[in-house]
């Protein structure tokens, strides 16, 4: 257990240089002597997993927190609910909770789909580019991107951080394991953003042609 933490913990600090040290031999500073272990999915996923359900209990306890300063300047909670088009303060709490319980049990398997998208985005591009052992290597690269949920445990914007670390992840990744340059890293990166963007404006391009 502690060297998984050990490597999750220098996994999410050291995005680049962990690939110089798993593929290259390079030891990162102040680590020469300390082995790395490289982490498997079923690690970095239930580690995150941890992760998120730690940070469930900190938003119960900001959301009972907010809900009671709420309760102050109004002199019915409901108002205030109402005003979030919710029925009642009663109503209006479950709604938070139970949207919180729902995404924290179903985060493996959201996690796990994302999972397979990369995995097999990459796996086919480095097939593509001629990589050797592209495959192990994408699947280094998704697991170790899964540290970015370390960053979860910030409040507030704390998801928003967490979507661009994994990024970054992938990107030093991408450029380290497949030898490639900043652009073609980035360039890989942003396929699939790419691709949505297109399918969308592919769709509302149709639309306006239909409508018209």
């Amino acid at each position: 257990m502690r060297e998984i933490i050990d490597a999750y913990l220098t996994v999410f600090m050291h995005p680049f240089r962990i690939y110089d040290y798993y593929w290259f031999g390079i030891p990162l500073p102040g680590r020469e002597l300390n082995p790395i272990k490289r982490l498997t999915l079923t690690e970095s996923l239930s580690f995150s997993w941890l992760i998120a359900i730690t940070r469930a209990f900190f938003d119960l306890m900001l959301l009972n927190f907010a809900a009671n300063v709420v309760g102050q300047y109004f002199v019915d909670n409901d108002d205030f609910f109402t005003v979030l088009g919710i029925n009642t303060s009663f109503a209006g709490y479950y709604f938070f909770l139970i949207k919180m319980v729902v995404e924290t049990l179903l985060f493996p398997l959201f996690t796990f789909v994302w999972v397979l998208f990369w995995e097999f985005l990459l796996k086919h591009l480095g097939n593509f580019l001629g990589v050797e052992n592209a495959e192990e290597k994408s699947h280094l690269i998704v697991s170790n991107s899964l540290t970015s949920n370390l960053i979860r445990i910030v409040p507030i914007f704390g998801d928003m951080a967490q979507g661009l670390m994994a990024t970054l992840h992938l990107y030093a990744g991408v450029k380290k394991s497949f030898e490639l340059d900043s652009r073609a890293a980035a360039l890989a990166i942003s396929m699939p953003f790419l691709l949505v963007a297109f399918f969308i404006t592919f769709l509302v391009v149709c639309l306006t042609f239909f409508l018209i």
